[in-house]
Parts: C-alpha cells; structure tokens; sequence
C-alpha cells in the first residue's frame, strides 16, 4: 500500500499506469484483517493462557472497524450502482 502512494507521488502518467493496482490493494488489505481476526481470536481457545483478554477485544474491535471502513470505502470507490436502461 505505502509502495503505491509512493509511486503514486511520480506524476500523473506513474498514477496512471498504477491505477489498477488500487482496488487489488484494498481487497488485500480486508484478506489481511481477516486473517488477523482469525489469527488474533485464537486466544479464546480453552488451552490458551491469556490472562488480559480485554486486550484482544479491543484489538479485535479495531480491527473490525478497520475493515469496515476499507470495505465501505471499496463499496463507494469500486462498486458503482448500475444504471438502470429504460
């Protein structure tokens, strides 16, 4: 993602040829908070010895408003609604 915005400060023709890349990058991102949630979760299993789980909660929480704002920006961004043809 830094690598994009990066490039990205090139010009507009860089901008141009890396526009593609945008939507990938943001479906890259939510795959990436998922696999934390799940990977962050674990610690709720029965055999682990975390005594501060509201630690993970709130870790969790973030995360999850984290996604949420990257899928509700790739909704607006990617997702236009389709005209309707009369």
């Amino acid at each position: 993602m830094y690598t994009y915005y990066f490039l990205a400060t090139w010009g507009p023709e860089v901008q141009e040829a890396i526009a593609p890349m945008k939507q990938w990058i943001t479906k890259a991102q939510m795959v990436q908070f998922v696999i934390l949630i799940l990977y962050v979760s674990q610690n709720f299993l029965p055999n682990c010895k975390v005594i501060d789980h509201w630690i993970v909660i709130l870790f969790i929480g973030n995360l999850l408003f984290n996604f949420y704002m990257f899928y509700d920006f790739y909704q607006k961004a990617y997702n236009k609604p389709k005209r309707k043809t009369k």
